[in-house]
């Protein structure tokens, strides 16, 4: 964790793939095959996901490519249900000022930002309503409050498409939360 936030600076990249090297060599090591099926298949569970990780760290890194990865983050708390109390309220408050941590993160990481994971993102900010996108945060549609505003995501270099560069402050539908960067 950096101030609240998930680390996904490079050294802290480095170390959670390391350790995700280390459970997979110890997996492969567990003589698995006089194991009931049932078990023989939580097994092959646990390998399957190690591998989507291990491919995630080799390839696909989403945390230097991908804003959706953060904006995803954000949008959690944009869709909690209130009002909350005790120690909801305080995680609740805990998540909301872990969010300008995790747009500092998207600012510095995302060094090779792709231009069809820029436009799906802010296409998932301009229609994003908590319950569809396969994000379900909430069970029914919320009211969009009318507030306006404008939402400061992302720096992304210079060489970036200029179609979907997110440099300038860009106005967002009027009932996105307000974010000063």
């Amino acid at each position: 964790m950096l101030d609240g936030a998930p680390d996904y600076r490079p050294a802290a990249v480095a170390v959670r793939q390391a350790k995700v090297a280390e459970f997979r060599r110890r997996l492969a090591a567990i003589p698995v095959s006089s194991w009931p099926v049932s078990q023989r298949v939580d097994y092959l569970v646990v390998q399957a996901r190690l591998n989507a990780l291990d491919f995630q760290f080799r390839v696909q890194h989403p945390w230097i490519s991908d804003p959706g990865f953060y904006t995803e983050a954000v949008e959690r708390v944009a869709y909690a249900e209130l009002p909350v109390k005790g120690d909801a309220l305080t995680a609740l408050q805990g998540r909301l000022n872990a969010v300008p941590n995790v747009l500092a993160q998207a600012k510095t990481n995302l060094i090779e930002p792709a231009a069809e994971y820029a436009k799906l993102t802010i296409h998932d900010i301009n229609t994003a309503d908590g319950v569809g996108h396969a994000c379900h945060f909430r069970t029914v549609p919320g009211r969009r409050e009318r507030t306006a505003g404008t939402l400061i995501l992302l720096s992304v270099p210079k060489r970036s498409n200029p179609n979907w560069c997110l440099r300038r402050r860009r106005p967002w539908p009027p009932w996105m939360i307000l974010i000063h960067g």
